[in-house]
């Protein structure tokens, strides 16, 4: 038998009919059939938008009769499962399914002889930032590692990472630190988990173990993470300690959890007691309302998960027999009730996905020139429509007209229409991503300084570059190589890192519109929405504006930039934002927004459609009483 370990987004690319176009059937089908045993580590930590697609995919098999006839198993593990994944398997599952926990071991199990996994630990909880506490902790730490012992610190934030880096090793020594980070390539993750230091981003949260050579006991000894979630403190701490397979079982280990303020408070009653890991898991998933789950979001599901997955089933209905086509028919329903979907039909979303493929295929044919026929009529109807231009168009009322400079009788208006059916493509296409969306381009960075990572030359968004590093940027790739060698990583920039920002600079998104305010609100607010010609300025932490670079101001031209923008007066709604995105009308006048961007713009639309709707009643000149 074959055992494969994959990436979760390979899996989804492959049933998402999202890989080059000469691979998606044949990919589909293998994954579809290939697999007999499935594993999902980490299930918790999955976002409720890749939790829709897993759940297509026990659905899937259950329909096309891969569990009851071809012996498919799955094996979802997760240390912190939330009630609502526990509900979705029992509808999909019923009783053939079983949840295995401490909770529900059977009582002949207390009997049984145990093996220790973990060593007892003392946990000490603070509500420093982390770059605080280790400027204020280089003491103990070197301390700690000059007794002989191993530890690691976990931030969320790789900016965090690589100061403390920076203002550790002067300290501790370069030598006795390492690094695992996304930019690190594996073999330099590799030699890192043998260092004495380990400094980690989120990325060591699933799938990694700090290994050490022929040590007896357990191979962290001590621990400083973030937690703002209770699955990430819960988890975190428990890399402390591990001691399975050990001859030395008994060593305390030393975790620091630093919470913010509300979370610590929770905790404070806890003080001085001696817990077990069950008790202290049970404590925070009481506390939830301090340290929520990661992922608490439930409305996507119910929203654009259907529309999202449906795809497979649209290109599916292409592949099957006449007489398989109900199976599909009565898999969309089964996924519209597990889902508790609104809105959307097995009719509706397949014409949504022809006009997606009719745009793309339009795209390509009016390259050079735009036809005035049917097809484009259909398409500058939609344009019209979407932008409130009268009442809703058709594309036979308007076929006549093309031609009129007021429809798309000038270069400028046809550039106008491309333009709106690009967005509209890259709105559609911006749904297929397993993970965050949202990236600016990448740039090629020489770091001699070890600032950002081990490699001397690595590549990067450069959104968090410029914000986090003083960067000299050079004119061209040529003079990148002919100072600091050449490279294989190609980029958009080239550039040298001098030094770490502290603070570091905010980068804002600026968006210039020929439309009036109230022809904006109402064809761009309370939607996703794709965004061209955007440029970028930055702020310092007091407000003051740093320039730019022209070509860094200008760094996403030519880029759609998917984003759900909230309006000023709804910003209490918002739990969460990535940038501000200020749009400027003709008047000279600017609105500052506050913008979810890529896959985050789906998620809060479908947590905030009902806040968009109370405002669209309400009016601005409302009396306050």
């Amino acid at each position: 038998n074959l055992i494969f370990v994959v990436n979760p987004d390979i899996f989804y690319y492959a049933l998402m009919f999202q890989h080059q176009s000469y691979d998606q059937r044949n990919l589909f089908q293998s994954f579809l059939a290939g697999f007999s045993y499935i594993v999902v580590d980490e299930f918790h930590y999955y976002n409720q938008k890749q939790l829709a697609f897993f759940l297509f995919f026990f659905k899937l098999s259950q329909k096309m009769g891969y569990f009851d006839h071809a012996g498919r198993k799955i094996c979802l593990l997760s240390a912190t499962p939330n009630q609502p994944v526990i509900t979705y398997l029992n509808q999909i599952f019923g009783d053939k399914w079983q949840h295995i926990s401490s909770d529900n071991e059977p009582p002949e199990s207390a009997t049984y002889p145990t093996i220790p996994a973990l060593a007892p630990l003392a946990l000490m909880l603070d509500n420093s930032n982390l770059k605080e506490w280790a400027q204020t902790n280089q003491a103990h730490l070197r301390q700690w590692l000059n007794d002989g012992q191993d530890g690691a610190i976990i931030s969320d934030a790789l900016r965090r990472i690589n100061q403390i880096h920076t203002d550790l090793r002067h300290i501790i020594g370069e030598n006795r630190m390492g690094r695992i980070t996304g930019p690190e390539p594996e073999e330099a993750r590799q030699t890192a988990t043998y260092r004495p230091l380990i400094l980690a981003t989120p990325t060591v949260d699933i799938g990694y173990n700090f290994e050490k050579i022929n040590k007896a006991r357990q191979n962290v000894d001590f621990l400083v993470c973030e937690a703002r979630y209770g699955d990430d403190l819960i988890q975190r701490i428990g890399r402390a300690g591990r001691v399975l397979g050990k001859p030395e079982t008994d060593t305390p280990s030393t975790a620091v959890a630093l919470l913010h303020e509300n979370a610590l408070e929770a905790l404070r009653p806890y003080t001085g007691k001696t817990l077990s890991r069950a008790e202290f898991k049970a404590i925070i998933q009481q506390n939830a309302d301090q340290l929520p789950h990661k992922h608490t979001l439930t409305n996507y599901i119910k929203s654009w998960a259907v529309t999202e997955l449906f795809y497979p089933i649209y290109r599916a209905d292409k592949m099957v027999q006449p007489d398989e086509q109900p199976v599909l028919e009565e898999l969309f329903q089964d996924l519209r009730t597990l889902f508790t979907a609104r809105g959307g039909t097995f009719q509706s979303l397949s014409a949504y996905f022809r006009k997606h493929y009719y745009r793309q295929t339009w795209l390509q044919k009016s390259r050079k020139t735009i036809p005035l026929d049917k097809e484009t009529a259909v398409h500058t109807a939609d344009w019209f429509t979407y932008h409130g231009m009268g009442n809703e168009w058709t594309a036979d009322a308007l076929l006549p007209y093309l031609a009129d400079e007021r429809v798309i009788g000038t270069p400028e208006r046809q550039a106008a229409l491309r333009q709106f059916v690009q967005s509209q493509v890259a709105l559609t296409q911006s749904l297929f991503n397993f993970r965050d969306s949202f990236q600016g381009p990448s740039a090629v960075i020489a770091d001699p300084d070890d600032l950002f990572s081990s490699q001397p030359i690595n590549q990067y968004d450069i959104f968090h570059l410029v914000e986090t590093y003083d960067v000299t940027w050079y004119e061209s790739r040529s003079e990148f190589t002919h100072l600091h060698g050449d490279t294989e990583l190609e980029g958009k920039y080239y550039g040298r890192l001098r030094r770490h920002r502290d603070p570091r600079l905010a980068i804002e998104l600026h968006y210039t519109t020929e439309q009036c305010q109230e022809e904006f609100q109402n064809a761009y607010e309370g939607r996703p929405i794709a965004l061209t010609g955007l440029t970028l300025r930055a702020r310092e932490q007091k407000g003051d504006p740093v320039p730019l670079e022209n070509a860094v101001q200008n760094a996403l031209d030519g880029q759609f930039l998917i984003a759900l923008l909230i309006p000023p007066d709804m910003q209490g709604w918002a739990y969460r934002y990535l940038r501000k995105l200020t749009i400027n009308f003709p008047d000279h006048h600017g609105v500052e927004y506050t913008a979810y961007l890529g896959t985050a713009a789906w998620l809060a639309h479908a947590e905030l459609q009902i806040p968009f709707k109370i405002r669209e009643r309400m009016k601005p000149d409302a009396i306050i009483i």
